[in-house]
């Protein structure tokens, strides 16, 4: 019985620490996303202030 609880609690932390891994890979992807969005939107408008 003490085996089967420590398998639980084992894949209980694992599935935790994934989750926990996935949602840290996203938060970075959505802050990368949002730089390079950011980086795009401050290029275009000083490519709109400059005159051709």
């Amino acid at each position: 019985m003490a085996n089967l609880l420590s398998t639980c609690v084992l894949a209980i932390a694992s599935v935790t620490a994934a989750s926990v891994l996935v949602l840290l890979t996203l938060a970075a992807f959505a802050a990368d996303v949002a730089g390079f969005a950011g980086s795009q939107f401050v290029a275009l408008k000083r490519l709109a202030r400059e005159p051709s």
